[in-house]
Formats: structure tokens, sequence, C-alpha cells
């Protein structure tokens, strides 16, 4: 279940094979396929098949009824759109952010100062200078050196620091841009700056409704279809359905006060 809903969410799509009993028919194990070898065709009648072309192995074509299919945002009822691809300038932005502020302080961000010799070095002496210079007071366990320049030597400045170039503010946007590619609260995200609600339980309650209830409703309504047969479902003897209230539980003492009230109010006797 995991598996496949982190595939779903980066790839759009998520597809296990139903494999079943001989001799029942009941649904037995689901058997994870690659989601990029996989291609829903919809045939003449409005059923769809599953062409499954793995790399070095075997074409095989399933019915729709043996394909457990998890799919995000559709805009044809089928295949699900890959946030990854929709997305890829934004997500791009992110990890481009993340290596640049990593370079900038792996180098002591020191790239904003630059220094002068009266006279021309030859190619070994600089070298080894660059090598010397970096040993000492490059990195972040070499911060706070304070170097002596000789031989005539000056150090420039430029006006470039860490808080100009806005690393720490592009990071919390890119944060933003991409939390609400899912739908997920940023302060989830580590946006602490972010948090609306004045309780847990009304975050989780929100949090459930804008981004997890749409996946519990996908998986629910395709393990009815694929994995439950229609005298269980007309008869209602299996029910699929996570249990939601895990998550939105409120604290004892708020509890304990909405069943008083609605005992008080004869709504529910002392046994329930």
């Amino acid at each position: 279940q995991r598996a496949m809903v982190f595939t779903a969410a980066f790839l759009g799509n998520s597809y296990a094979l139903v494999r079943r009993s001989p001799r029942t028919a009941e649904p037995v194990s689901l058997t994870i396929l690659d989601t990029e070898s996989v291609t829903p065709v919809a045939m003449a009648d409005g059923s769809i098949v599953y062409r499954y072309d793995p790399t070095g192995g075997e074409k095989e074509t399933y019915e729709g009824m043996d394909v457990f299919h998890l799919a995000g945002q559709t805009v044809d009822g089928r295949v699900g759109l890959s946030v990854l691809q929709l997305a890829r300038d934004t997500i791009g932005i992110g990890i481009a952010a993340d290596q640049f502020t990593g370079s900038f302080f792996e180098k002591g961000a020191h790239v904003k100062t630059y220094l002068s010799h009266p006279s021309r070095m030859n190619a070994k002496q600089l070298q080894d200078f660059r090598e010397i210079w970096r040993a000492q007071f490059s990195g972040t366990k070499n911060a706070g050196k304070t170097p002596i320049l000789m031989d005539g030597m000056t150090a420039n400045v430029l006006a470039t620091s860490n808080t100009e170039s806005q690393l720490q503010g592009l990071r919390d946007q890119q944060i933003r841009a991409i939390s609400n590619l899912w739908g997920v609260p940023p302060h989830k995200l580590g946006d602490p700056t972010r948090t609306s609600f004045s309780s847990l339980e009304e975050e989780n309650a929100s949090y459930l409704s804008q981004c997890l209830d749409p996946w519990l409703h996908a998986f629910e309504a395709e393990a009815r279809i694929k994995l439950v047969s229609t005298a269980e479902r007309n008869s209602e003897s299996v029910i699929v359905e996570f249990n939601r209230e895990a998550l939105v539980s409120v604290d004892y003492a708020t509890k304990t006060k909405g069943l008083a009230d609605l005992f008080q109010r004869g709504l529910i006797t002392r046994n329930e």
C-alpha cells in the first residue's frame, strides 16, 4: 500500500497484479508492476486492458479486473498525471537551491572574497597557494580563522552575503510550492511559519480532507471493484474502508464532554 501510494503520488499511476485462487477466483495476493512498463488500453467495448512490457521480460496483457490501478489526478478518468512531469521546474528549483546551499557552505562562504597579489605568480606558485589556502580556510570547520596576508597581497570583499542571496527565503518558498502540489500542509514539511490552525485536531482534520482523503477514496473504490466479489458487495458482507477516526481522534477531556452532552440530550444511552 505504501509503495503504491508513493509511486502514484510522483508518477501519477501505480499498478499491482491481482493473483487469484484457481479454485475460487478470490484474490490471494498483489504483485506490484513496474509503472513505466504498463500501458492501459481502452477497448472497443469500453473495457480496459493493461499491456505490460517490462525491460528484459516477456510482454503480457492483463484484463482490467486483474490489475489494481491506483491513479492520481487525471483528465480522462483512466490514466493519472505525473506530478514530476507537470511540476518539474518547481521541483528542479528546489533541488538546485539545496545543491547551491550545500556548495555555498562547503566552501565556507568565502566565494565573496578574492585575493590580489602585486606581482605575477607562475602556475606552480598559484597552485601551491590555492592548496594551502583551501586547507587552512575552506569549509565550515575552518570558519572564523583569520588569514595573514604577506608579500603585499590584499583581500577584496564582494558585496555578496548569505542574506543577500536570499537562500533561506528561496528554500521556504519552494517548500510551500511543493507542498501545494500534493496538498500537504507546509508545516509538515518543515515550514513552521505556515501553521494556520489553533489545535492539532484541526490540523489533522485539514490534512485528512485536503491531502489524504482523495488517496483513501481511490484505494477504497479500486479495492471494492477488484478485490471484493459482486456477491460480497451486494450483501455488504465485506466492506473496504480506512479508519479515518484514528487520525482525527480528539483528546480525552473533549471526548468525554461530547459524550456527556449526547447523553444529557437523550441521543445515546449509558450502555452506548
